[in-house]
């Protein structure tokens, strides 16, 4: 779909044009609900310090080893850091069933190795990734270095989603 220039979000008329042999599938909403219902019951068996408003992301206060063992047991990909926002990027940097940490005061490193297409998972639309490759960015650190009037100027709507993450 990413290959055809379908983006999440995208109206069923527009993928259609651009992929005319596109399969939707249904979603099984009640499933859906249920099953994360179960996963956050799990979660709080670990720790009472549960944050997990936002389906399929759960932020939880736990020691290293705990992350580590959570991420092999849920299969899911975790990130170990001071901050949410850091967490967060670690967690879309981390593979299934692994934990990513970032060190204490390493936050400006971790971002300068890491890669812009990670941002997709906190906001940043395909078009503006491509965007900002065009202009020779390849890390989230080079994105950090612009101001905050720089990105919503550059970057428009999708600004706010992506300054927690760049400014904390």
């Amino acid at each position: 779909a990413r290959r055809r220039g379908i983006d999440r979000g995208m109206r069923l008329a527009g993928a259609r044009l651009r992929a005319s042999s596109l399969a939707i599938a249904p979603s099984d909403e009640p499933g859906l609900a249920q099953g994360w219902r179960e996963v956050v019951r799990e979660l709080l068996g670990w720790t009472p310090w549960l944050d997990a408003g936002h389906r399929g992301r759960a932020f939880l206060r736990l020691s290293e080893a705990e992350a580590e063992t959570l991420a092999v047991r849920l299969n899911a990909r975790v990130g170990i850091a001071d901050d949410l926002e850091t967490a967060e990027l670690a967690a879309l940097a981390a593979r299934p069933g692994q934990a990513r940490g970032v060190a204490p005061r390493s936050e400006a490193d971790f971002l300068h190795r890491l890669p812009l297409r990670f941002l997709r998972g906190v906001g940043l639309a395909e078009g503006d990734l491509t965007r900002l490759h065009w202009l020779g960015l390849a890390s989230v650190g080079d994105l950090a270095a612009w101001s905050p009037a720089q990105l919503r100027a550059y970057l428009g709507e999708g600004a706010p989603e992506l300054l927690p993450y760049l400014h904390g």
